[in-house]
This record gives C-alpha cells, structure tokens and sequence, in this order.
C-alpha cells in the first residue's frame, strides 16, 4: 500500500494495486476496485476553500475568512441540490485534488483524522456539513 498525505496534513492510504503476496506466489495480485471499500475504508472526495490567513493558503487567496465560510455553505446547498462534486472542486477547491475532481483516494478508520473522520458516517454520495480547520473550510464527500 502507498501512503500519501494531502496539502491538509490528512494521512491518506491510497491503493496501488499491489498487495503483499506470499514468498514464492505465482497467483498475480488482484486489479484493484476503483469503489472498493470494506467498513474500515472508504472513498472520499474533498473541497478546501482556504482564506488570507489560513495555514498554508496561497498568496493568491485573497477571500477573507466570512467569505469562504459563506461560499463553503453555498457550495455544500449547490452539491446537496445534485449539482457534480468533481466540477464544483475543479472550479472552487483550493487544495491539490482539484484538478482530480476532489479525488482524496481511500481513507482507513486507522489513520484517518478530523474531520475526515466524518466519512464514516456518511452514505456514499451523501455531503458532511462544512468542517473548519486551521486550513479553511472543508467539504466532504463519501464516494459511491
């Protein structure tokens, strides 16, 4: 397995398609399920609108804190209307998975932090309320 950890500082386990095989296994490893999960992974998808302040923020963010609070309210309104999660994030997220559509890859309960937590409550496809951390405001997505 591949560990990665988001701009947000969130430990991600993302499948590489490669598992551990016994010394000596002939048997290929499986390809891996792109909806693949088991009650101690899920698929999440992440929206960060980050403000002039904000730990890490680009210096191209200019919004101020009520900004971005108030268009992170909007956007989970628009998402849970059914507008797309992947064109709301490639137009509005400020964090690396934008141009993937909000992609964040498979979180375990293991390593999974606040409010990504979150995600195990959640029914694929349904939104969490808007989180705020040190990095901004957070939308957050179950996957299918």
């Amino acid at each position: 397995m591949l560990l990665r950890v988001l701009l947000t500082g969130v430990a991600l386990v993302a499948c590489n398609g490669v598992e551990d095989q016994p010394t000596g296994s002939s048997t290929p490893p499986a390809a891996p399920s792109a909806t693949a999960v088991s009650a101690d992974s899920v698929a999440g998808n992440h929206i960060l609108i980050a403000y002039r302040g904000a730990l890490r923020a680009k210096p191209a963010v200019t919004r101020s804190r009520e900004d971005a609070s108030r268009l992170a309210g909007e956007l989970v309104a628009r998402l849970r209307a059914g507008e797309d999660f992947a064109d709301l994030a490639k137009r509005y997220s400020d964090d690396t998975s934008a141009s993937r559509g909000g992609e964040s890859g498979i979180f375990t309960r293991e390593h999974v932090r606040k409010p990504f937590d979150v995600l195990f409550t959640l029914e694929p496809g349904r939104v969490a309320d808007v989180a705020e951390t040190e990095y901004g405001f957070h939308i957050i997505q179950r996957a299918r």
